[in-house]
Formats: C-alpha cells, sequence, structure tokens
C-alpha cells in the first residue's frame, strides 16, 4: 500500500466518522470534482480530478475532506 493510499483511507475513514448533518458532499462527475462544505460556516474543501487520471468520488471524498480539516495532501 503506497503512501497515497494509506491516506486516502485515513481521510475517507475520518470523514465517515465525523459526519454531521451541516457538512454537505457534493459529487460531480461532468466537472469530475467533489465538495464538501459546512453549510453553517460556508468553510469548505475541494478536490479536482486531473485530466489524466481516473475519476472516484471516494478518492475526491478523502482529498476535499483532508483540505477541508487544513492537511497537506501528498503528490
Amino acid at each position: 500500500m503506497t503512501k497515497f493510499d494509506k491516506f486516502v483511507n485515513r481521510w475517507f475513514k475520518e470523514f465517515t466518522k465525523e459526519m454531521r448533518p451541516e457538512l454537505d458532499l457534493s459529487v460531480n462527475r461532468e466537472y469530475r470534482t467533489v465538495i464538501i462544505q459546512n453549510k453553517k460556516t460556508g468553510h469548505f474543501g475541494m478536490a479536482k480530478c486531473r485530466e489524466d487520471d481516473s475519476f472516484s468520488s471516494y478518492i475526491g471524498t478523502a482529498i476535499a475532506y483532508a483540505k477541508y480539516r487544513g492537511a497537506d495532501v501528498p503528490k
């Protein structure tokens, strides 16, 4: 398992643990984006899939949530 895989697994699990009514998850397959936004504060994290990658809502959710929480995303 790569460092990136561990990162994705960790942050996806964190998101599912902390899922609250004020957190909104938006997945847009056409634009290849995932956004997590706090409806009360407006604070958000966004992940956008690169053109040369396959879109994964699982990976996108993990990255968006990590950004929402202020974590650095590995390259």
